[in-house]
């Protein structure tokens, strides 16, 4: 099944970069409805009757008529269930504006909801035309938003001490004074020229770090499907005709 996800923007220019992101998207470009100014645009009264198939209820489609006659546009866009989330992210990224919002700063609110709503009566030349109106009850479906969650990584810090045995080499020189008498086979060994190194160490602290994961964050979305069985009226003018006698042209005749 699909669902109509609709945006509202105030120029035809960026309802047109909302349609191109939704088409980039994957959506079809037969699908995608413009309703407002523009050329190839649909009128504000198709919008109405679009929305009012689509599940909106007629005081709401017609306030999109009104701002829609104000010069606003609107996208309405026919998008498969499961990808109309994403649909409505994508309108609301490029512009979308709300509907209240725009109503209310135009102070028109309430002319949108009254619009449509009254009987009509037509006149010819010689007869008056009383229409009967009956109103039919269009159950539909639409994606509305109701919150989420937003995952977010930071990044923080954390000093860690840490106490380390270093170890030094230093070379000890010392001179000490001795009078003793050498063998000949010591003093022919003392007579040879000799070199002797010694190499000083010293350990440094040596810093290592190991990246492991500790725990997982798992998000995902779960899918509910309902029934719901839904009750309104629909309305019907009746005509009653009702005969009013004259008055009698002798009552005043003595």
């Amino acid at each position: 099944m699909s669902t109509t996800v609709i945006g509202l923007y105030d120029d035809a220019g960026k309802a047109d970069r909302a349609i191109k992101a939704l088409v980039d998207a994957g959506a079809r470009r037969e699908d995608i409805t413009l309703f407002g100014s523009g050329q190839g645009a649909q009128s504000a009264d198709q919008l109405v009757g679009r929305l009012t198939q689509h599940g909106f209820d007629r005081g709401e489609a017609d306030r999109f008529r009104t701002v829609v006659q104000q010069g606003k546009v609107v996208v309405a866009a026919e998008i498969v269930d499961e990808d109309a989330d994403a649909a409505a992210r994508i309108l609301d990224e490029n512009g979308a504006r709300d509907l209240d919002e725009i109503t209310q700063q135009s102070g028109q609110q309430q002319s949108g909801q009254q619009s449509g709503q009254r009987n009509e009566t037509r006149r010819t030349e010689n007869e008056e035309t009383i229409p009967v109106v009956q109103e039919e009850v269009h159950v539909g479906k639409r994606r509305v938003a109701k919150g989420g969650a937003r995952i977010i990584t930071q990044v923080t810090q954390q000093p860690v001490r840490e106490t380390v045995r270093l170890r030094e080499e230093e070379v000890d020189i010392q001179r000490r004074p001795v009078n003793r008498t050498l063998e000949q086979r010591e003093a022919e060994a003392a007579f040879q020229e000799k070199t002797r190194e010694l190499t000083e160490t010293a350990e440094e602290a040596k810093v290592t770090k190991e990246a492991r994961v500790v725990e997982e964050v798992a998000v995902a979305k779960k899918v509910r499907e309902h029934e719901e069985t839904i009750e309104d009226t629909a309305r019907r003018t009746d005509v009653k005709v009702e005969r009013t006698e004259g008055a009698d042209r002798d009552t005043n005749k003595r």
